[in-house]
Order: structure tokens, then C-alpha cells, then sequence
């Protein structure tokens, strides 16, 4: 909520107690409750906590017709029972349902869609699917404490691999990345619902 006097404009924002989701798969907060991995990022109860907070939430966003295109963990904060609030919608954009009407570039390096990196170049437009693939690289960040490609500017970049907790971790992570955003989990037309039956 906004307030305004003769001298100053007064934002009221909600308190977030958690901080940022970046210092939980970074800075190791929270090993005390046992979300941590000795082998790096979450257990996979917690990443499967964390993505599916992170799925619901841009659910919500798309159903309202908006492109979110900025998601990083920096832009997601823990509030006090650990549930994820998407902060950040600088770069979010309006697109009509199931057209792909986006082609500006815009969002992090690491955490960019390949339709959206090098949107200039191929003259392709994009919508919500931008957004998938980056649940799917958070889902490899969740479970790997590392992001998933080196080399990110070759087509395609350099996929490190490594091992995820479980087949079906790996298939969803995977299926969010695929690098061809009309194949994409999520692309099709039942969109988020996709993500949820897995």
C-alpha cells in the first residue's frame, strides 16, 4: 500500500523474515532444519518444496496474463513458515494467453531461456515458457548447488550433467530445460498443469 503526504510518498511493504532463497542454497541457513544435502543444494524434500512453491507461484502469475522472465533465487523470499514469495516485476510482461508475443531480451545470464537470449538473433517470439525453463534450471540449482550450463553463450550451451536425487528429478529438470521451448514441460496446451501432474 502506497501513502502520500505534503512531503513524502510512503510504501507499506509486507516483512519477509527469511531473506532471500539465494542464501538458503548458498550460505548453507539452513542446516539446522535438515534441508541441506552434504553433497551440495537441498535435500530432495526441500527442493521439491522449494520448486513447487516456485511453480505455484508463477502459475498464479500467468493465469493473470504476465510473463514473469527474471526468476532467480534472488528474487524469491522465505517467509517465516518457509513458504517462497516472488518478489521483483521489473521485467515482467504483459503477453496475451497461449500467443508468443515477447521478443525484447530481458532477465539474468544464468537463469535466461534460450528463446529469450538469443531472441534478437533467431526473430522468434516467446511467452510463458521462458519461465519454465528456468524453474527447471532452480530445480537443478535446488538439488545440485550449482547451475546447470557452462559456456552459455554457445548454442547450445554446455550441459554439466551431474546426479540428481532420482529418476523423476532428473525427467522433470531436464523436460523444463529442453533448449527447444515448444517441447518444453509446461509449453503445451494444458501450461502449468503439466508441471503439477509430475
Amino acid at each position: 500500500e502506497c501513502y502520500q503526504d505534503e512531503s513524502a510518498i510512503y510504501m507499506l511493504l509486507e516483512i519477509v523474515q527469511g531473506g532471500e532463497l539465494w542464501s538458503y542454497v548458498y550460505e548453507r541457513r539452513d542446516e539446522t532444519r535438515g534441508f541441506r544435502s552434504p553433497l551440495g543444494g537441498f535435500v530432495p524434500r526441500a527442493a521439491t518444496f522449494y520448486a513447487g512453491c516456485v511453480a505455484a507461484a508463477l502459475a498464479h502469475v500467468h493465469a493473470c496474463g504476465v510473463a514473469y522472465r527474471d526468476l532467480k533465487p534472488e528474487n524469491l523470499l522465505v517467509d517465516a513458515e518457509g513458504h517462497v514469495s516472488l518478489i521483483d516485476m521489473g521485467l515482467a510482461a504483459r503477453v496475451a494467453e497461449k500467443t508468443l508475443s515477447r521478443t525484447s531480451r530481458g532477465g539474468t545470464d544464468c537463469y535466461m531461456a534460450p528463446e529469450v537470449r538469443w531472441a534478437r538473433k533467431r526473430r522468434t517470439a516467446y511467452s510463458f515458457s521462458a519461465d519454465w525453463y528456468t524453474v527447471g534450471v532452480l530445480l537443478y540449482e535446488f538439488t545440485h548447488g550449482a547451475l546447470p550450463y557452462t559456456n552459455r553463450d554457445t548454442e547450445p550451451p554446455q550441459y554439466r550433467g551431474g546426479t540428481w536425487p532420482s529418476e523423476e528429478a532428473k525427467l522433470i529438470g531436464e523436460s523444463l530445460m529442453v533448449q527447444d521451448h515448444r517441447k518444453r514441460l509446461g509449453s503445451g496446451p494444458r501450461g502449468a498443469l503439466e508441471i503439477k501432474e509430475h
